[in-house]
């Protein structure tokens, strides 16, 4: 009897094979599926006539080369191959068969089918099993086709179509056909044949010499007659991106030339039930083949349709496909829909504009990040209108349209009037599939809860106007539950929430969603990480085409609105970017500086230098010393922090000032090998900007912060000849393309486009002014290859990071610090491919290994003689999106602490080694499970607190879950006390100023939570805030000193605030939020000085042409903001005169019964 082993990854090969050897009584086959134990293939193979490999990944999934030698020694024949499209040539120099035996046995693989390896094992047995047996010679099987109900077509089927059906395309692996493993392909067409036509087209990736088209041609040949597309929607079955990447070329033309939407319908590489019962969801390797590389095709990305099960054929437990019958059920319904959305008038659709209310307060409707969202929306629907879209009315602005809202309609309960709640009725049901009405009712009683209801009806803030129906989505629920945010991380929605989306999705009857801006709390509901189920809250929310405005500079949080909500994103610009430049004292102030080094030329500086030191001091500039140059450098700092010129509105392309002020921001550092604005400029002008203060007074007669300023004034006349077409030096061509990219803007056309069931481009996202290739905007943006971070220049980046950070600490401690709390999020490991990760593993003295093709694939130590410095214990706390995109970063970051906590080295110079003592060493910490965010938010929002021991207590709670190897959110809050109780240092790196700590509650949330605890177990750390804004001049701030950076440059700016104050509304909306996050560092973190509020309360409150703006355009602002005052006075955290308080309380109580 013939003895052939075969190793194989790919499970379609597998069931070919059980197939193929059912009738051969004399051949024993081995199969290996790379699962099985490798012991028994070791002993099949010891005695093999030939072993056979075809190994997808080759030589990185399977030890080729130690299983070669093992093979040679035992007189064992070898043949490995790569699948059929990877370039693996090393695989050959391993084959000990002839070349024309091989070139046969590839043939009989790359055809595939039943019979061909039926035939490839008769021919193995013959050739080198000695079996007198005959074989038939490997014979083509259609490489591509339309398959329909267990027949093939050819371009014929196409007559067969109704035309007065929408089609519905789908695209799958060939292999699945040939190996009859289809039942998922089947189960979806007879779901969609419900709704439309369907078009199943099965097809190899790239074309071939032995008759494979490949993707692009069956695309055009199967899903066009005549060259006219056929189909509304595709639906890819198939993994990786099917235009770029690692298993393809740049063909992203022949989907812009489909012009449809794309439905990414995910097969999981996991078991049903462990996809079922897993809070994870799919599988690492899941998330980057199925969402995170088709993403780069622009594919809408949805869940499974089906995973794998293992069944037993013949005498092998095998993998086939097996359908999730309500997945293929609901994404039929969902791909029709897409369809309609092209074959529909416009005069015909209805569309759900969502605007968010987080928090839930009258002064903060339509919140988005970047965004005037309200003015945006009253363009939206302008421009709807002339679309032919049936609207009533059109707001002249934004100030009318949240006017409008707010006269009908509230999510705030404080302000909600019975004429609202009138308004608001609704009844609705809501189906709620078992698991999840378990939780809720657990939660929140029985249906309908007592959340927005009135008299058994639900309470909803949606207002219609003609066929668009304008909604605030609903309060979240821990403000409605305030213990939750100490021990429910995750929490359900109320019924209300759910009543909300399911009145849109079927009262309503949408035909697409639109959600605006920066983000909602639908895409982080509670359910698995990815791949979610019927009972995960997001999609018991969503069946119905959504499109999610979005800011382009943040791909994580971006990422998780198309991967748990089944967006498809339209990106916009950040707003304009400008220097904060200096104003009123800080001005005269620089005035005197100037006069100091001129006077001081003739000995006449002293009393120059005691009017600096004294008016230094009023403006809290000085820390103590009298030291001039430090005041200077700081005043520079501040004179060249980069901030925003108001928000954006949605469609509006840059012009004028705006439109240089953002060039000149984007070319200030260097991009790829071009220099920066900055070293072009300053050396037509003759100045070496590498030049401290005191050697440019010495060599150029000025202080560093005036040449500063002229050479920015050189940049911005550069920018403005290049535009104007006389010229621009070496950046001419730089400054012209990103005038194209910026002046006309395409957003709102890409939206509409996506309203009519079009195909929206992808492109890149990221920080404009660090990843400029991320414009234009109105994009479908993607991210990033997971498996290629930390890169190398990333990991070089966080290598200096980390140094500039342990520099800092040395200085002011005299020692290197044991242990350091990082906070890590996805939206940076996105933008900078990794440098938080690679900051990580450098402390702890370890570096990334790649292989051929870039990917990283191991650790390396560092010798401690190389490092010059301790191994310094790192814990990280990681945010539930970070899990969720990159848990095989996760893996990589726990196995290097393994790894450093095994090397036998002196406990002096490993402080992990030090610190593990006896048990599992855990110092990857996150989420519970199926949950998001990290409980201090919420508990600060609902002033439900006293302490600093309170706010530890819902970190610790919502974060005490350790992640990595083997481990997926085990219960470990001890564990991360005791961790805690170690930190000295905490630093969270920002790696751009298109934003800061103050615009967001998070930033407060993760580091200034991690501080709280930290602080209410006893500790008192430093915290440091990384500045990688400018790769090559890398800074590391303390956090006092960034948040009063802030508060200068914005906080306090008049330049800051008249920008904002031209959005109206949504202006007195950031000057509310701001004042609210800067309270919640102050509760976390003891960083905001009494002097601070004071100016706040002076600049907002009692400014009498503030509190005009504040009535005339949001007066809930106001109120919100000396209501946060009064709260800072009340419990301790500022020391305010009884006179100011009187004036806050005063003012409070006006504009409370102005607004009754």
């Amino acid at each position: 009897m013939a003895r052939i082993g075969f190793i194989t990854n790919v499970s379609a090969d597998v069931l070919m094979l059980e197939k193929a050897r059912e009738p051969l009584k004399n051949i024993g086959l081995f199969i290996y599926d790379l699962k099985s134990e490798v012991d028994e293939l070791r002993e099949f193979c010891a005695n093999a006539d030939i072993v056979v490999a075809k190994l997808m990944g080759g030589k990185d999934v399977f030890p080729v080369e130690e299983f070669h030698r093992f093979l040679v020694e035992n007189g064992v024949h070898f043949c490995p191959f790569p699948t059929l499209y990877e370039e693996r040539s090393e695989l050959e120099e391993y084959s000990t068969v002839s070349r024309e035996d091989r070139e046969i046995i590839s043939r009989y693989l790359a055809f595939e089918g039943v019979e061909n390896y039926r035939n490839l094992l008769l021919f193995l047995a013959n050739r080198f099993g000695g079996e007198d047996v005959r074989f038939e010679p490997p014979k083509p099987v259609p490489w591509q086709g339309i398959y329909h109900r267990g027949k093939v077509y050819g371009r014929e089927y196409l007559s067969r179509l109704n035309p007065e059906r929408p089609t519905v395309g789908v695209l799958f692996y060939r292999n699945w056909w040939v190996s009859g493993d289809i039942r998922h392909v089947d189960a979806f067409v007879e779901e969609v044949e419900r709704y439309a036509n369907v078009i199943p087209v099965f097809t190899e990736r790239n074309p071939n010499d032995l008759g494979s088209w490949g993707v692009e041609r069956s695309v055009k040949e199967f899903f066009a007659r005549d060259g006219e597309v056929v189909i509304d929607v595709l639906v890819n079955m198939t993994m990786f991106s099917i235009t770029s990447g690692p298993l393809g070329k740049n063909r992203e033309s022949f989907l812009r030339w489909l012009d449809v939407p794309v439905l990414q319908a995910i097969v999981g590489l996991v078991e049903v039930e462990e996809w079922e019962k897993s809070k994870q969801g799919l599988s690492p390797v899941d998330v980057i083949i199925s969402a995170a590389m088709p993403e780069f095709d622009s594919a809408i990305i949805h869940f499974p349709i089906a995973c794998k099960k293992r069944v037993r054929v013949g005498e092998t437990e095998i993998t086939v496909i097996e359908p999730i019958p309500d997945r293929v059920a609901k994404l039929a319904r969902v791909a029709a829909r897409y369809a309609e959305l092209r074959r529909k008038k416009n005069d015909e659709k209805r569309v759900a504009i969502v605007l968010h209310n987080y928090p839930p307060r009258n002064d903060r409707v339509a919140s988005a990040f970047g965004l005037d969202s309200a003015e945006s929306v009253a363009r939206i629907l302008r421009r709807m209108r002339e679309e032919g879209y049936a609207i009533d009315w059109v707001p002249e602005n934004g100030n009318e349209l949240i006017d409008r809202i707010l006269s009908e309609v509230t999510n705030d309960q404080r302000h909600m009037t019975l004429r609202h709640a009138e308004r608001m009725r609704k009844e609705v049901e809501l189906n709620i599939p078992e698991k999840a009405r378990e939780e809720m009712l657990r939660h929140w009683g029985e249906e309908p809860g007592n959340a927005y209801v009135l008299d058994g009806s639900y309470l909803l803030p949606v207002v219609q106007n003609g066929n668009v129906l304008i909604g605030l989505q609903p309060a979240r629920g821990f403000g409605e539950n305030v213990d939750s945010a100490y021990h429910s991380p995750d929490l359900p929605p109320t019924y209300q929430y759910i009543a909300f989306y399911r009145y849109i999705s079927e009262v309503f009857r949408a035909d697409a969603i639109i959600h605006v801006g920066k983000h909602g709390t639908l895409e982080w509901l509670p359910g698995k990480g990815f791949g979610l189920s019927e009972n995960c809250f997001p999609d018991i929310c969503m069946d119905v085409p959504h499109f999610y405005i979005y800011i382009v500079n943040n791909p994580g949080e971006g990422t998780q609105a198309k991967r748990r909500s089944y967006s498809c994103i339209i990106d916009h610009l950040p707003p304009t970017f400008t220097t904060s430049d200096l104003y009123e004292d800080y001005l005269r102030l620089e005035k005197l500086i100037d006069e100091y080094y001129e006077a001081t030329r003739y000995g006449r500086g002293e009393q120059y230098r005691k009017e600096i030191l004294r008016l230094a001091k009023e403006l809290r500039l000085s820390k103590g010393n009298e030291d001039v140059e430090e005041i200077h450098n700081a005043l520079l700092e501040l004179k060249t922090s980069m901030i925003n010129l108001g928000l954006h509105v949605f469609g509006e392309g840059l012009s004028g000032d705006e439109l240089v002020e953002t060039i000149v921001s984007i070319l200030r550092i260097r991009h790829g090998d071009s220099r920066s604005i900055l070293e072009v400029a300053a050396e037509r002008l003759g100045y070496d900007l590498s030049l401290d203060n005191e050697r440019c007074v010495e060599v150029y007669g000025k202080t560093r912060s005036r040449i500063v300023e002229e050479v920015m004034d050189a940049c911005r006349e550069f920018v403005r000849s290049a535009i104007n077409g006389e010229g621009g030096g070496e950046l001419e061509d730089r400054i012209l393309d990103l005038k194209e990219k910026l002046e006309i803007s395409e957003e709102m056309d890409w939206l509409m486009k996506a309203l009519s069931g079009r195909y929206v481009i992808p492109g890149m996202s990221g920080a404009i002014t660090r990843n400029p290739r991320a414009l234009p905007t109105g994009k479908n943006f993607y991210s990033c290859n997971p498996w290629e971070i930390p890169t190398p220049q990333a990991y070089e980046t966080g290598k200096r990071l980390a140094e500039e950070l342990l520099d800092r600490y040395v200085r002011e401690e005299g020692k290197f610090p044991e242990t350091v709390a990082m906070v890590i999020w996805a939206s940076p490991t996105m933008r900078t491919h990794g440098e938080d990760v690679a900051q990580f593993l450098y402390l702890l003295g370890v570096r990334p290994k790649y292989d051929s093709i870039g990917r990283v694939s191991g650790l390396e130590v560092i010798p401690l003689e190389e490092l010059g410095r301790p191994r310094i214990d790192v814990v990280v706390r990681i945010s539930g999106m970070f899990r969720d995109s990159f848990y095989n970063l996760v893996e990589l970051m726990d196995d290097a602490v393994r790894l450093v906590s095994s090397l036998d080295e002196p406990e002096d110079m490993n402080y992990v080694r030090k610190h593990s003592g006896d048990g599992e060493v855990l110092r990857v910490f996150g989420d519970m499970p199926g949950a998001h965010g990290a409980g201090v938010s919420h508990v600060l929002e609902n002033g439900n607190w006293e302490s600093i021991d309170d706010l530890a207590r819902a970190y610790v709670k919502w974060g005490g879950y350790a992640y990595g190897r083997g481990k997926y959110g085990v219960e470990a809050e001890e564990e991360f006390k005791r961790v805690l109780r170690m930190v000295e240092v905490t630093v969270k790196n920002e790696d751009s100023q298109e934003w800061d700590i103050f615009e967001g509650d998070d930033f407060n949330n993760y580091h200034g939570g991690l501080i709280a605890t930290i602080r209410s177990l006893g500790g008192n750390p430093k915290s440091y805030v990384g500045d990688s804004s400018d790769p090559d001049n890398l800074k590391v701030r303390s956090l006092e000193e960034e948040g009063k950076r802030i508060y200068r440059a914005k906080v306090m700016n008049p330049k800051w605030i008249e920008g904002m104050k031209r959005h109206g509304y949504k202006g007195g909306e950031y000057f509310s939020k701001y004042v609210d996050h800067i309270y919640q560092w102050d509760a976390t973190s003891d960083i905001i000085e009494d002097w601070m509020y004071e100016g706040i309360a002076e600049r907002y409150v009692f400014d009498e042409e503030m509190r005009e703006f504040f009535r005339k355009n949001n007066p809930y602002a106001l109120m919100n903001i000396a209501e946060r005052l009064m709260e800072a006075a009340e419990r301790g955290m500022w020391n305010a005169s009884e006179e100011t308080r009187e004036r806050l309380r005063r003012i409070y109580l006006e504009m409370e019964a102005e607004l009754e």
